[in-house]
């Protein structure tokens, strides 16, 4: 169409009506399927017949039913097997398809009808025959082909072009004339016969194709057909194949369309199904289900569609099933034959090359690995023969380096205890202190007890000398080994002797020195530990001191010299006054303005400010004196922290910082007493400050300020309480043990505890002295008990003496003053302490307990101050545990052992609490005691004062049992329910107009009823009974009800609540209360079984005589919260007035 003026020649294909340049030309291949099918059919009785087709088209089927025909006509009983292989060319699927009906079928004739040869060379190769299709088979492939079925184009050919040259007239006349051309036209032919034809059968041929030629065709008559399966367009209900009404034969259309096989004569075995090639590693076998059939072990192929798979070559092998290639065989193993699935191993101490045939001997100095490779002997070990298995490892003392023969000895002075040593560096040289003069050695000798030597590798007994951190004393010998450990505090280094600390060392050892921050006098040698300062000792000598200080410890400085905050001395100069005089003056001031402020008239009058500044001040000097009481326990505190706390003992009465030693001398009683002497010289000061404000400001009136000068002075006291004690107590400040076994003073380090009349001095000065707290305390005790009997007489001059205790304390917490005082009583006792844990452990202890009741009580007037007290005392508490780093050795046992009473404590009380709880359970369980026999559950704006009426009633005839009432009795909203559940025997739910709307409400009663606990309803006029609306959607009226969720209680147990309470047992209360109806609401509520259901209380009448003198109690009557505050109002005014009360 797209070139009409050209002219198209079709060989076969559609036989649909063809545009008018195009010609159609069909042989009629199928007769000469019938005659091949009449060729084999007559060949042989026995003979199978069997047929490869191409595709599931016309072509195809028609020359397969035409083939079977033929057959037909000569043997009726013949059937004729065919196989698709659905491709007009696949001569490998042609291939295994013929192969298959020879092996599963037994045909012995074979057709077909496809573009290649493959059958016939296939049936030549089986010796069978076949007929060709397409081309000569016989002329091609010999004798076993016996005929061929051919298409002869030429005639036709020549037709259409002659016609194509002539007008389109002639052509479209001419388009349809060889649609259907045979043998008549030599459009076909079958080729060349073989020999093994008999003549009758040639015979057979000729007369068949003079019949064909006259006309005759081979579809006559009606035909049983049945679908291929494998098919696409044949319509499997039609069965009958019959001519058109009429004709006698199929026409020519339908013999071009035919999608059908003969039934009962043609038997379809399907399509053939198979891969469309064999991949390298299989052999292609068309019998088998797969085809491809993997290559056995110890074979391969490379090819694809392979028949045949290959044998390895001898060192070589395929393992697996499929191989591609043949591996060589690997370093160690080999394989001596070709076909090999695996590698054979060479025996051990043998080995290969890649792809060996087989095994060589390891040489000499080699082992026979496990992977069967020859390798060096490693270092440590030696090998002397051929096709050794393994080196044997070097004896103890021994050595050797690579692939050895044999192993040589370690030097004299080194040793190797264990066998295989590897090279020289092996061999280990004797540590100090052993030696060894052999060669191949497998230990040194030790050096006696106490000796060592000054090198290693030593091979001489000579050489052994003291070790470092040893010494010889004075009457000892190296030879009899006397060496002794050296003393902390001082270093001896290799070789030393003691004698060279009191005389110059000759030459032959080292002179032990004193460690820096060490003492030790220059007569003997009895070392102390330099406290606090060690940068007062530098080491070296005995009796060392840093520039300007002498004395046990360096701890003086000497006369007319002064302390540094180096740690060292210089002479006193002008400028070493002043700190004295400030702070006098600054002690003076203090003491003014202390007077002023304890001694002012009217405190009831003082600002919060004024109060507020007292307190946090009094709170700082406390802190302060703490901070220098930390400086007194045996920490080695860093700097800077040393510094600072040293500089807050100026507020504990350490009068050193202020140089002293510039005008007194240094003696250690004599400085004690010396600040003995501030203490009493700030109380002597107070008293002078009092006398002339009373001489000047009040006229001499002695006795009216006597409260102010017990106050003054206890201020003085109070304030000052730790520094105090921590002063009286500095004797018994005894530090840790020094080195040589003895303590010390630590605020006095010249002073030897308990040796010597100096010590014993200061302990008589320390126990008079400490009358003065002792005394303080007892009274303190005195007033804070006295105070409430005071006070409930109206004593102010009692309260004006002893304000320095009361005011500082909120009322009702007055006594929380000895709590402070045993604070700092126990703060000030904790340097007492020997053991620098145990201090620690204490404070801890102190300040923790302290922490907590401050946290409890929050005694301080002011609020800021317990605020500021708290963070005080948290902050302390840091620096007490902070304080544990700084502690160097520690006794872990001591520390322990307090570890194991703290849990034990803690499993002791959390043991206790538990049985508390259990016998709590089982009391209320088994004895019903419960401590409260009524709970009144109220609506407080509804019904507040009613409650409180209630339980005023009841509380007189319940015996033992309590009324409770969440204003009085609720401390803790957590457990209120629990109350209800476990400690109430009974609930009174005072049914006011909102009740159902309290969630607590709602709430106790849920509690109640899963508990099993009565209620008894007092239903108030006002009140409602829920319907069921408001019960489903109590939430929704309800927005709080969340509330009992978060407590445990579903919505639907407020349900089930809601609708039980509706039929607890209840009293209705009238409208108009008066006593009367109280009287019966009592006994209903104390005996609520002697009652129906809904009982009513009606109000009583109440005779009042109005003649005598009445006082009255006016109220609303409708209002039962106005009458139920009246009602209480006139029970407790009864009993003081002297006229009746209404």
């Amino acid at each position: 169409e797209r070139y009409p003026a050209r002219k198209f020649m079709c060989l076969g294909g559609d036989t649909a009506v063809l545009p008018p340049n195009v010609g159609l030309a069909y042989a009629t291949i199928h007769h000469v399927s019938y005659i091949a099918g009449m060729v084999a059919a007559r060949q042989s009785d026995e003979a199978t017949l069997g047929y490869v087709g191409s595709m599931y088209v016309a072509d195809s089927l028609s020359c397969i039913n035409a083939f079977a025909l033929g057959m037909r006509s000569v043997n009726a009983s013949k059937k004729l097997y065919v196989q698709h292989v659905g491709s007009w060319f696949d001569p490998r699927s042609e291939r295994i398809a013929a192969l298959r009906m020879f092996e599963n079928y037994g045909v012995n004739i074979i057709g077909y009808d496809s573009d290649s040869t493959e059958v016939v060379k296939v049936a030549k190769e089986e010796g069978k025959l076949s007929i060709a299709m397409k081309s000569d088979g016989t002329a091609l492939h010999g004798e076993t082909n016996l005929i061929s079925v051919l298409f002869l184009w030429n005639d036709v050919f020549v037709s259409f072009v002659n016609d194509s040259q002539r007008d389109m007239a002639s052509w479209t006349a001419r388009q349809y004339q060889d649609k259907f051309v045979g043998f008549d036209r030599a459009a076909v032919s079958y080729g060349t016969l073989s020999s093994k034809i008999p003549a009758s059968t040639r015979l057979a041929i000729k007369d068949q194709v003079e019949r064909f030629k006259s006309g005759e065709a081979v579809f006559c008559g009606t035909f049983e057909s049945y679908c291929p399966a494998d098919g696409t367009s044949c319509d499997p209900s039609k069965t009958i194949r019959a001519p058109a009404p009429g004709e006698s034969c199929l026409a020519t259309d339908d013999v071009l369309s035919m999608d059908w096989m003969l039934k009962d004569i043609v038997v379809d075995l399907g399509l053939l199904k198979v891969p469309s090639e064999c991949q390298p590693g299989t052999r292609l076998n068309a019998l088998a289900a797969e085809v491809c059939v993997p290559c056995d072990v110890g074979e391969f192929s490379t090819a694809v569609d392979a028949f045949e798979c290959k044998k390895c070559e001898p060192g070589y092998f395929a393992a697996e099933l499929g191989s591609r290639r043949c591996v060589a065989c690997t370093v160690g193993t080999f394989a001596g034959e070709a076909g090999s699935s695996t590698c054979t191993l060479c025996a051990l101490g043998f080995t290969s090359s890649g792809a060996a045939t087989q095994c060589q001997a390891c040489q000499v100095g080699k082992y026979g690995a496990a992977d069967r490779s020859c390798q060096q002997c490693p270092a440590g070990t030696s090998a002397n023969v051929t096709g050794a298995t393994e080196c044997r490892p070097c004896g103890a003392g021994y050595y050797s380096d690579t692939g050895a023969e044999t192993c040589s000895p370690c030097l004299p002075g080194y040793f190797r205890k264990e066998e295989g040593g590897i090279g020289p560096g092996s061999c280990s040289a004797c540590k100090r202190g052993t030696f060894t003069d052999q060669g191949g050695s497998t230990a040194c000798g030790a050096c006696p007890a106490g000796l060592t030597t000054e090198n290693i590798a030593s091979d001489s007994r000579t050489a052994c000398v003291c070790a470092e951190g040893s010494l010889m004393p004075r009457n000892g010998s190296m030879e009899a080994a006397d060496c002794k450990p050296c003393p902390e505090g001082l270093f001896c280094p290799l070789g030393s002797q003691e004698r060279f600390l009191f005389e110059e060392d000759d030459g032959e050892g080292h002179a032990p020195v004193l460690v820096s921050g060490y003492y030790s006098p220059t007569e003997a040698v009895s070392i102390f530990k330099c406290r606090p300062d060690p940068r007062r000792c530098p080491g070296g000598k005995l009796g060392d001191c840093t520039v300007g200080r002498t004395g046990l410890q360096c701890a003086l400085c000497m006369d007319g010299w002064t302390a540094t905050a180096s740690g060292e001395c210089e002479v006193c100069t002008s400028t070493n006054y002043l700190p004295i005089v400030a702070a006098m003056i600054g002690a003076l001031v203090t003491l003014v303005l202390a007077y002023r402020w304890g001694a002012a008239e009217g405190k009831v009058k003082q600002t919060h400010s004024t109060a507020l500044v007292a307190l946090c001040g009094s709170q700082f000097i406390s802190v302060v004196q703490t901070l220098g009481a930390f400086s007194l326990m045996s920490i080695p505190w860093p700097e800077p922290l040393k510094s600072l706390l040293l500089a807050m003992q100026l507020l504990n009465f350490n009068v050193e910082v202020l140089a002293v030693e510039c005008w007194v001398r240094q003696s250690p009683i004599t400085l004690y007493v010396l600040q003995i002497m501030v203490v009493f010289a700030l109380l002597s000061a107070m008293i002078g400050i009092h006398c002339i404000n009373v001489i000047v400001f009040h006229h001499g009136k002695w006795s009216m300020r006597k409260p102010a000068l017990i106050n003054s002075v206890g201020i003085v006291v109070m304030v000052f309480f730790i520094s105090i004690v921590t002063t009286i107590l500095a004797p018994l400040h005894c530090s840790e043990q020094h080195p040589n076994g003895r303590s010390t003073v630590g605020r006095y380090p010249t002073v030897v505890c308990w040796e010597g009349g100096e010590h014993t001095s200061m302990i008589i000065v320390a126990v008079l002295v400490s009358l003065l707290p002792t005394c303080f305390i007892i009274a303190a005790v005195w007033a804070i008990r006295s105070y409430p009997r005071q006070m409930s007489l109206g004593d102010t001059d009692f309260l004006s003496s002893w304000s320095f205790l009361l005011f500082r304390f909120r009322t009702g917490a007055h006594w929380y003053a000895l709590v402070y005082l045993a604070r700092s009583t126990l703060i000030a006792l904790v340097p007492v302490i020997p053991s620098t844990v145990a201090q620690l452990v204490s404070l801890c202890c102190i300040l923790l307990a302290a922490f907590i009741i401050t946290i409890r009580i929050q005694p301080w007037r002011v609020w800021l101050a317990n605020v500021l007290d708290i963070g005080i005392m948290a902050a302390l508490l840091l620096i007490v545990n902070m304080a544990g780093f700084f502690v160097g050795e520690v006794d872990t046992e001591s520390i322990a052992g307090i570890c194991v009473a703290i849990v034990s404590c803690i499993c002791v009380v959390v043991a206790v609490v538990v049985s508390y709880g259990v016998w709590q359970r089982i009391s209320n369980v088994w004895f019903r005691r419960k401590p409260y026999g009524r709970f009144i559950c109220h609506h407080k704006l509804g019904a507040g004062s009613f409650a409180r009426l209630l339980k005023i009633i009841l509380s007189g005839s319940m015996g033992q049992s309590k009324v409770f009432i969440d204003s009085d009795d609720l401390t803790d909203l957590d457990t209120l329910f629990s109350t209800v559940a476990t400690k109430t025997e009974m609930i009174i739910a005072l049914c006011t107009a909102q009740f159902v709307r309290r969630p607590w409400c709602i709430g106790e009663a849920t509690t109640a009823r899963l508990n099993g606990v009565p209620v008894v309803r007092v239903i108030f006029p006002e009140f409602d009974e829920p319907d069921e609306e408001f019960v489903q959607t109590y939430h929704d009226h309800v927005p709080d009800a969340y509330i009992l969720t978060e407590s445990g209680m579903s919505e639907e147990d407020v349900r089930e609540t809601l609708r039980w309470l509706s039929n607890q047992k209840a009293t209705l209360l009238p409208r108009v209360l008066g006593m009367g109806t109280i009287d019966g609401l009592k006994t209903f509520v104390l005996f609520p079984d002697r009652f129906e259901d809904d009982h009513c209380i009606f109000m009583g009448a109440e005779q009042t005589d109005m003649r005598d003198k009445t006082s009255l109690v006016i109220f609303d009557h409708l209002n039962s919260e106005a009458a139920a505050t009246s009602f209480i109002l006139v029970l407790l005014l009864r009993p003081f007035f002297l006229c009746a009360v209404h």
